[in-house]
């Protein structure tokens, strides 16, 4: 997960040489591909792949569920104890 909370993300355009077929020119976002290689490991310099990128971010957001679910918990536990505390009063 600290790859997604640290890799830079930029606005971007193809170079018209190296534009794929049909982009048209359009505004892009995302990481660049040397970033994300050097981050991760994965990929090549000159571009990312989908399935690559698709794994990193599926395994952050699956981190960030988990602790998402560890806060809830702990946060209703601290609601349970306060509550007991207030009917002791």
């Amino acid at each position: 997960m600290k790859v997604i909370e640290n890799i830079p993300v930029y606005t971007w355009l193809y170079k018209p040489e190296h534009a794929p077929v049909g982009d048209h020119g359009t505004t892009h976002i995302g990481p660049m591909a040397e970033d994300f290689q050097r981050m991760t490991g994965l990929g090549a310099p000159d571009k990312i792949d989908a399935v690559d990128y698709l794994g990193v971010l599926t395994a952050a957001l699956q981190g960030a569920l988990l602790r998402i679910s560890e806060l809830e918990a702990a946060v209703g536990k601290v609601a349970g104890h306060s509550d007991k505390a207030a009917r002791v009063h």
